[in-house]
């Protein structure tokens, strides 16, 4: 996995020329701080740097207000984007599409929007409307010495909260080298294949050595197949929350198997009063949260002990 500019510009450059010539534009210092490109039908392609929107010049310059030099869509290139993101075989990405993303090259992940069509047990989405590629990058992070003492508690098991931009998966990415460093056998689910991401010919970046991937399970079978097949001491899971997922973790604490998991929650105060948070903390699977500060990505605002809180 590339870091910095390059990992935007490989993204970028998957894109059809026409698309991807602006974006190649974006000056090194903007585009290693674009974490997400968002391309849209009938409307200006934007880039998310540091949490806030900006317009894409024709000249590569991002800017915050809209003009005419803008770079807008229409819905056949928006078309086109799609096709080239599924490597112009859109069929072979059936299920990760029904699940609303697909897996580019490079560990680049896009979120799509469009129509629903329902079948008959089946689910699928066309008339493609919006993509969001979200830029892969593996960000050098240390654990915190609190954090270190968490992880190494094999008693301990820890939910990681924030809102969506504060660095959970960036976090749990450093918490997985700190479980391997210390010699303990860890199985991840990895539904949307953001922790290690893999291609046909492996992996993009070599994971931890004491790690087992299991990547686009949906995370309820992943969390079961993991337990069966690879008896882990900890099992790791990004973004938890559904009823089928507090099931799963339920299945595997009994099994004793400890659980470090990321939810959606801006703190803890959420986990009493959303009812998936509340039951999955029912489970009583997880003894501690680390809350994540706004703003400063995967760093530790404060860690609560759930058998207190």
């Amino acid at each position: 996995m590339s870091t910095g500019a390059q990992s935007f510009y490989e993204a970028a450059g998957q894109l059809p020329p026409d698309v991807a010539q602006p974006l190649l534009r974006v000056p090194r210092d903007a585009a290693r701080l674009v974490t997400e490109i968002r391309l849209r039908s009938q409307r200006p392609v934007t880039l998310t740097i540091s949490s806030r929107s900006y317009f894409l010049r024709f000249d590569g310059i991002p800017i915050q207000s809209h003009t005419n030099a803008v770079v807008t869509l229409t819905h056949e290139q928006l078309t086109a984007c799609f096709h080239a993101v599924c490597s112009y075989s859109v069929h072979t990405f059936e299920e990760c599409i029904s699940q609303g993303f697909v897996p580019m090259a490079g560990g680049h992940r896009v979120g799509i929007s469009g129509t629903a069509l329902y079948g008959e047990n089946v689910f699928t989405v066309r008339n493609i409307t919006s993509l969001n590629i979200r830029i892969a990058r593996t960000q050098i992070l240390r654990c915190s010495e609190a954090v270190r003492q968490l992880l190494n508690d094999p008693l301990r098991g820890i939910l990681i909260l924030g809102a969506p931009g504060t660095g959970k998966t960036t976090l749990l990415r450093a918490c997985l080298k700190v479980l391997s460093d210390s010699g303990i056998r860890t199985a991840v689910v990895d539904e949307r294949f953001e922790l290690a991401p893999v291609s046909d010919t492996g992996f993009i970046e070599t994971p931890p050595d004491l790690c087992d991937y299991f990547s686009g399970y949906p995370k309820h079978i992943g969390m079961l197949q993991a337990v069966r097949s690879m008896s882990p001491q900890t099992l790791v899971c990004d973004e938890i929350g559904g009823d089928e997922d507090v099931a799963a973790v339920q299945k595997a604490s009994h099994a004793g198997v400890r659980m470090i998991a990321t939810a959606h929650a801006a703190d803890e105060t959420v986990l009493r009063t959303r009812p998936p948070l509340r039951r999955l903390c029912a489970t009583g699977a997880f003894q501690s949260a680390i809350v994540l500060a706004e703003g400063k990505t995967g760093r530790t605002e404060k860690i609560v002990d759930l058998d207190h809180a």
